[in-house]
């Protein structure tokens, strides 16, 4: 990146294997920009520069900026969303006994949280048509019965959660870095929580180029299938 008046830039390097910011190790640390000129500095310091934002905006931003590059990369190849060595898991794959980083492609059901709060979460409600185990039944009145069980809550905040405002029910989407874990509410549910904007739309007609979303989409067809009979058969 590269901040400043156009005759005096200061840059950065992202990193996103670690998702940190730094220098490059063979540039000086100064400069003059002139024979007789004061010196300069190149390297734009996080944090510290004029009106510039906190460290922690810096970075979010450059996470997100580079997820989007790389949904950009991706949609172009008709390749999955994926970071590193994390794969992509089904919700019933989910380890009960701990926390735990994951990607996934589901279909967001319901959700809810106020649009004109910046501090509340925004819960939201995604299924992938897998069974998770020690999630919570939901029985109000936006989950159907036979997706009972089905359903994963995941806790939305900071830009993820005003990304989570705009889904609407029945659209498909990739999450990457969601993190598992246990309620806090002495019951034990599984839920997840995602800070991350590392969220990318599906689309349907994509789901040739796209296992995971194909497979999802098979499940979905074989769930409405079976229910069908159920209903005709009652």
């Amino acid at each position: 990146m590269a901040v400043g008046y156009k005759d005096r830039l200061k840059w950065a390097v992202y990193d996103p294997s670690t998702e940190t910011i730094k220098h490059a190790d063979d540039v000086p640390n100064a400069e003059s920009l002139g024979p007789n000129g004061l010196l300069f500095s190149p390297f734009y310091k996080f944090g510290s520069e004029p009106f510039a934002p906190s460290v922690e905006a810096e970075l979010i931003y450059c996470v997100a900026l580079n997820g989007w590059y790389k949904a950009e990369k991706d949609a172009e190849a008709g390749i999955e969303p994926r970071i590193g060595g994390r794969g992509h898991l089904l919700l019933s794959d989910i380890p009960v006994d701990g926390p735990e980083y994951f990607d996934c492609i589901v279909e967001f059901y319901h959700g809810h949280g106020s649009a004109s709060s910046t501090t509340e979460l925004f819960n939201a409600y995604f299924t992938d048509y897998t069974a998770v185990t020690g999630v919570k039944h939901h029985e109000e009145s936006w989950c159907p019965p036979h997706l009972r069980g089905y359903m994963l809550r995941i806790a939305m905040w900071g830009d993820a959660r005003k990304m989570g405002l705009d889904m609407r029910p029945g659209e498909y989407y990739s999450l990457r870095n969601v993190r598992a874990m246990t309620s806090r509410d002495g019951r034990y549910h599984r839920e997840a929580k995602l800070f991350e904007t590392k969220i990318v739309e599906m689309h349907i007609q994509d789901a040739e180029k796209l296992p995971h979303l194909k497979a999802l989409l098979e499940r979905k067809h074989a769930f409405e299938a079976l229910l069908e009979v159920a209903n005709s058969s009652g």
